[in-house]
């Protein structure tokens, strides 16, 4: 390798300069994690509220946000004139039989 060469003379100055702008970086790289640690290490009064623990019976409460949408729909409709007053239907019944009452409506 030949030093008085001026393509080496400017490589080694080029490697130099790439050192030296790595090395900068990581020293201020270093220094700021440093500034940002000595600043999160400082001591912050915090308002705290205390209270002695007293025996109660928790109550369960729950709430959901959200909408409803049925699984199916039925539509009741009676198959002679007149107007459904009331139908019921139970719960626990397990083919949904409806009861209800009709009340004739003279046709007009």
């Amino acid at each position: 390798m030949n030093l008085q060469n001026r393509k080496v003379k400017i490589a080694l100055g080029l490697l130099l300069a790439v050192c030296v702008i790595i090395g900068y970086r990581i020293y201020s790289n270093i220094q700021a994690d440093k500034a940002r640690a000595a600043k999160l290490s400082q001591v912050r009064n915090v308002a705290v509220v205390t209270a002695h623990p007293i025996r109660q019976t928790i109550v369960p409460s729950l709430s959901f946000s959200g909408t409803l949408d049925p699984e199916w729909q039925a539509e009741v409709a009676a198959k002679v004139d007149g107007r459904l007053e009331k139908v019921t239907m139970l719960a626990e019944d397990r083919c949904w039989q409806f009861w209800s009452r009709l009340i004739q409506m003279p046709i007009c």
